[in-house]
């Protein structure tokens, strides 16, 4: 039988608004000392994860795995607004780094009506 590793969602701080929106490594610490094995961040956390490979050294270092990248947006508009483009490559990125990451698409839920 094998381990079951449980990670942790970003959806939790994200329901403080944008009090923790720029400190993804915070987010990532306090996921370790907490004693998740994974992090399902959002792409509206990867703020200063630009570079999938210091993403990844912040993982290491942590002792935390990737195990899903959350990529939200409103998709609202009738052409792909440049942050959207900005994440979806982001998205391309961190799967070029990670060799086992998935993604989730999801819809903003503070601006769905």
């Amino acid at each position: 039988m094998s381990k079951i590793k449980i990670g942790c969602e970003t959806y939790t701080w994200a329901m403080s608004g944008e009090k923790y929106k720029n400190k993804l490594e915070h987010i990532i610490e306090v996921t370790s000392k907490a004693g998740f094995k994974g992090i399902e961040p959002d792409t509206g956390f990867m703020n200063g994860f630009a570079n999938p490979k210091v993403f990844k050294e912040t993982l290491d270092k942590n002792n935390i795995e990737l195990s899903v990248l959350c990529h939200v947006e409103d998709w609202r508009n009738p052409k792909e607004t440049d942050a959207e483009k900005r994440n979806a490559e982001l998205v391309d990125r961190v799967h070029e780094a990670f060799s086992r990451s998935h993604t989730v698409a999801s819809t903003n839920a503070w601006t769905r009506s």
